[in-house]
């Protein structure tokens, strides 16, 4: 019995070695037992994957996560962590200063005088005294205990420090190194003392800042400043001194990488982190790409726990500033150091010192009828010479301030409105054109009824009783308990969020059994003070195994990936925005999550179940979510030993790139119109550890970029790259080819191709010219690595590219070669006759067999006439050919590709001799 059958398509991929012998169903003649290092495409070809290219050393050959940074279609970058560390790549290339040797000149009390310092780490108070005290009047700059610069304003007037640089290397970039401890501090740069030519004011928060200016002249000016009334703390600045790259240290030891999640808005990427403080990573905006910085994720408003029902009051030891709090009873603990605190007071009390125009304490609220509407207005002038002081009232709603009475003089005054039920809110103070210069004046308001509510961050630990705190919300009362207060949710001692996500205008997070949602268009805050639909959002998680949130996504809606499954967050209607008052949380599979950042495609989601080893898609209609879809039905081991992490390439095809624990690669080309799911592998010669993908340069090809980062055995010991994938178009034969991994390319004509130091010790294939060069047996020909470099045969003349081969396997499934109609289970055929259908084909491309072991080339004579074996076949499609095939009761097609040379597959037809033994 003879029979020919055709291969007509490849995107079937990998089906489980225990379905082989469902020969009944379709699809299974389509489907393959092996397929390595082959792309399918959607349309159904596939050809041998496109090469590795090098771009440089992970730092310190660490084990990475690279986080993507989208500003725009043409503004990204990859952010690099490593144990500890962060580095960011742009246009590929680590970000490194240029090697200057710039030194802080020194303030002797009437110039700036020349000196060796290239760092200011502020040990005592002579360091402090090298930057020049431009404080304006309310201001106070100092040395504080610690080794820190203290910078402290009054909410009008700025503490500031001023230090000149000495530059020997003009218009070139140059680095300002800053680590803030506590506070926000503002960073100016300029050529002259005071100006912002160079850098314009930049709001550096608690943490580290690697800023670049490139000064134009012989010296520039770095002024440091605070004027929020609490004290802000500088630990150290310095200068780059350039030629290495921009490093900034992280919390993130090596085991917390897999954990960390982010969410991006405009120039911040949030970072979440199972059992760490949230960050951001910031660049210091568009105009400055080179700039960066990890600072606290800090918001100074919420979100906060449910209010004290227990016996434990707290009273605070000011309005204003740097504080203390004080429990009645032990309360506090080492671990609350961080963490926010509000207590409502009884009764109103809010005070300033005012000594500029348009000066105001915050406002009071007064309601009520009659005695119950009278409050107190003081004015206490130290000095007080000729400003006039105004009482202003506001009605409903503070903002709409009128004139009420004015002061000229040190007064106590009772005040009664009469407006009875009406809301009025008052202040005092002196607006634009009442200041005398010079003049100083302690106002305050005090009002018996109502309550004011205000916050503060715990900056030390005293005792269970005692807690030093920076206030961000002024107090309503000081030296008063009170039972009214609130713990912050987030706080070494309550645990942080392990998941973040930004949607609907609001930044997400969620974990500890908690989600919060910001307020809209406010990512920073959580006052729950705002009670309209764009005020913040906190709910429970509900039942089940919650305290670890693994994920958050935004497709349709909000998903919360779970250990014990995936929940929804909506309201009534589809398109409705989430808001305090229409939010719950539905769940829509009880398949638990694993802890991998599950990835959009389209309407679908696609996450890991908590066995690591099984990909769920969820897809929703227009109306519901279906339940969850197995991707790896067909072949459930793919993912064994385990899943290590997922991303997403969207162009050409869909493709969900999967690490797994072992370090090869799990392909997906998913296409939900075409019906496509398809699974392949990928191997190279090393260990995936991480894969990230940015989308297209506009400027560059038609392909997502996409990049592994690599661990390597060079010369006996483990090196790590980041490498990136060459596009289609580059692995199809052309003068420009990168079949190779690992690869570097040279325009540099000659004999001798180098940097390939990387590679030191390795055997290495070479595309040069639009050839591959062969050894005696027409394979490819290796060159070993000897001092960074290779030797060709022949010199380059416009391109080479080398690096390390690779070779396609696949293999058919058991129906390739039989028909179900007319034969059996455990019936002996044989493969006796081949023929393929190429595009983009090298002639010695591609190897065919009934097994791998016994595999033959394609036909060296087509047509009577040899083929020549340097070209690139645009199309080839010539007569079948015969198979070295025996008989067997599982003959099966095996197709080898590689390495060096181009190869894609359109189809293949098979000739199968038949018995019925």
């Amino acid at each position: 019995m003879k029979a020919t059958h055709a291969l007509l398509a490849f995107n079937r991929g990998l089906v489980s070695r225990l379905s082989l012998a469902r020969i009944d169903l379709k699809r299974m003649a389509l489907s393959a037992a092996v397929q390595l290092n082959w792309i399918p495409r959607v349309l159904g070809s596939m050809m041998l994957r496109p090469g590795l290219g090098f771009l440089s050393a992970i730092r310190n050959d660490a084990k990475p996560k690279h986080i993507p940074f989208v500003f725009g279609a043409s503004d990204t970058a990859l952010i690099e962590l490593t144990d500890g560390m962060m580095r960011v790549r742009i246009d590929d290339v680590v970000v490194t200063r240029p090697a200057v040797t710039p030194t802080f000149n020194r303030w002797n009390g009437a110039a700036f005088v020349a000196s060796v310092d290239t760092g200011s780490t502020f040990v005592d108070a002579t360091d402090v005294g090298y930057w020049r005290d431009n404080d304006e009047s309310g201001g106070t700059s100092a040395w504080a205990t610690g080794g820190y610069l203290s910078l402290l304003g009054n909410d009008s007037a700025s503490a500031i420090r001023d230090r000149s640089v000495a530059v020997l290397q003009p218009n070139v970039e140059h680095s300002i190194e800053i680590i803030v401890n506590r506070g926000i501090v503002v960073l100016r740069v300029g050529t002259t003392e005071g100006t912002d030519d160079l850098l314009t004011d930049r709001s550096l928060r608690a943490g580290r800042h690697s800023i670049s200016v490139t000064p134009t002249g012989s010296a520039f000016f770095i002024r440091l400043s605070n004027s929020r009334d609490t004290i802000a703390l500088v630990d150290s600045v310095a200068l780059g001194q350039g030629g290495v790259a921009m490093e900034i240290v992280t919390p993130w030891a090596e085991a917390d990488l897999k954990y960390v999640r982010t969410a991006q808005s405009s120039d911040v990427i949030f970072v979440a982190c199972k059992g760490q403080a949230q960050k951001r990573i910031e660049r210091q905006g568009a105009t400055s790409p080179r700039s960066w910085s990890l600072v606290d994720y800090a918001p100074e408003d919420g979100p906060f726990r449910e209010i004290n029902t227990g016996p434990v009051r707290l009273k605070v030891s000011n309005l204003f500033g740097d504080i203390t709090i004080t429990a009645e009873r032990p309360y506090f603990k080492a671990t609350n150091v961080g963490s926010l605190f509000s207590l409502d007071s009884v009764g109103q009390l809010v005070a300033a010192n005012v000594n500029a125009d348009n000066e105001f304490t915050d406002p009071i609220r007064v309601t009520g009828v009659g005695e119950s509407r009278q409050f107190l207005a003081t004015m206490v002038g130290g000095p007080w010479v000729s400003s006039t002081v105004f009482l202003q009232s506001s009605p409903g709603e503070p903002g709409d301030w009128t004139n009420v009475n004015a002061y000229l003089v040190d007064a106590t005054v009772a005040i009664n409105d009469g407006l009875d039920n009406q809301i009025m809110y008052y202040r005092i103070g002196i607006p634009t054109g009442s200041h005398n210069p010079g003049d100083a004046i302690d106002v305050s308001l005090i009002y018996s009824g109502g309550s004011i509510t205000g916050i503060a961050r715990v900056t030390g630990y005293t005792s269970e009783t005692v807690v030093s705190a920076a206030v961000l919300r002024d107090f309503g009362k000081y030296d008063q308990y009170t039972r009214d207060w609130r713990e912050g949710d987030w706080s070494p001692r309550r645990g942080y969020p392990s998941a973040v996500e930004m949607d609907g205008g609001r930044l997400w997070w969620a974990g500890k059994g908690y989600e919060w949602g910001s307020v809209s268009d406010a990512l920073d805050s959580f006052d729950d003070e705002i009670v309209s639909d764009d005020g913040p959002i906190r709910r429970t998680l509900g039942k089940g195994p919650i305290d670890n949130v693994n994920w958050l996504l935004a497709s349709n809606n909000l998903m919360f990936g779970m250990e014990s499954g995936v929940q929804v967050a909506r309201t009534s209607s589809f398109d409705e925005p989430l808001t305090q008052a229409k939010f719950s949380l539905k769940g829509i599979s009880n398949r638990g999550t694993a802890a991998i950042q599950a990835v959009l495609m389209d309407t679908s989601i696609a996450y890991v179940g908590n066995d690591d080893q099984r990909v769920f898609e969820i897809a929703f209609d227009g109306v519901n979510y279906a339940p969850p879809l197995d991707m790896t039905a067909l072949i459930p081991e793919i993912g064994a030993p385990g899943f290590a992490g997922m991303a997403v390439q969207n162009s050409p095809d869909r493709r969900v790139h999967m690490w797994r624990t072992d370090g090869t690669v799990a392909i997906s080309i998913f296409d939900k119109v075409e019906n496509v799911t398809c699974w392949v592998e990928v191997e190279t010669d090393g260990v995936v550890e991480d894969i990230v993908v940015l989308p297209r340069d506009p400027n560059g090809g038609p392909e997502d970029r996409v990049y592994y980062s690599v661990a390597r055995t060079i010369g006996g010991v483990t090196k790590r790259y980041l490498e990136r994938w060459a596009e289609e178009t580059e692995a199809m034969g052309a003068a420009d080819t990168r079949l190779a991994d690992s690869f570097v390319t040279t325009t540099t004509p000659g004999l001798v191709m180098t940097g390939l130091s990387h590679l030191e010790g390795k055997d290495v294939i070479v595309w040069q010219d639009g050839v591959c060069p062969v050894d005696a047996d027409n394979e490819p020909k290796t060159y070993a690595v000897t001092g960074g470099a290779i030797t060709l045969d022949t010199a380059i003349v416009a391109f080479a590219c080398a690096g390390l081969p690779y070779t396609a396997l696949y293999q058919s499934a058991k129906g390739a070669v039989r028909d179900a109609q007319q034969m059996m289970l455990n019936q002996r055929q044989k493969v006796d006759m081949m023929g393929v259908v190429l595009a983009d084909a090298h002639p010695l491309s591609l190897k065919y067999g009934q097994d791998f072991d016994n595999m033959d080339n394609l036909p060296m004579i087509e047509e009577g006439a040899p083929v020549d074996l340097d070209a690139v076949w645009l199309a080839y499609d010539y007569d079948a050919f015969s198979v070295s095939g025996t008989w067997t009761t599982d003959a099966r097609v095996c197709l080898k590709a590689g390495p060096g040379r181009p190869c894609t597959v359109l189809g293949l037809s098979i000739g199968e001799q038949g018995n019925a033994r």
